[in-house]
């Protein structure tokens, strides 16, 4: 009886093991580097200026490169901050601001879909890489508005 007290435990390892949850967003110091990387051309350029950032970081890094995760942060940002413009636009009967067709829907979907390629989320089951990216873009906005308040990150 004790030597089947004392196996319990180890016959429970590999389960519990395989419970431990993953990270449900990239790390600060990660997020962090992607808003240094993109605040400048935000900062100085403003939204168009960031698409055109993301878009070359695309062409740059290779989505077998961790770095892709920055393109798809600050891809996401972009694709919603367009979105909600245009949204915005369309209700109040004005001209959409910004008719970019890679910062469409469809062309966001399409690209979302490389998210299976990232380095970082190899072990997510399908429905855990997109929560992934949306919390990691919510902490790279709240990197974003924290250097916008900074008063030695002005912009020049």
């Amino acid at each position: 009886m004790k030597k089947i007290l004392f196996l319990l435990p180890l016959l429970t390892l590999p389960f519990s093991a395989m419970a431990q949850s993953k990270p449900e967003r990239a790390p600060d110091a990660y997020i962090k580097e992607t808003a240094e990387r993109f605040f400048p051309t935000l900062c100085k350029e403003g939204e168009v200026g960031l698409m055109n950032d993301v878009y070359d970081c695309y062409q740059h890094t290779k989505d077998t490169d961790p770095k892709y995760l920055q393109c798809m942060i600050g891809d996401t940002y972009v694709f919603a901050g367009v979105t909600k413009a245009n949204q915005k636009a369309a209700a109040l009967g004005r001209p959409i601001p910004f008719n970019v067709p890679f910062f469409s829907q469809k062309k966001w979907a399409e690209r979302t879909g490389d998210l299976i390629r990232i380095p970082q989320l190899s072990g997510y089951i399908l429905g855990g890489r997109t929560p992934y990216l949306e919390k990691s873009t919510n902490k790279f906005i709240d990197d974003i508005n924290i250097m916008y308040a900074d008063k030695n990150n002005v912009c020049k």
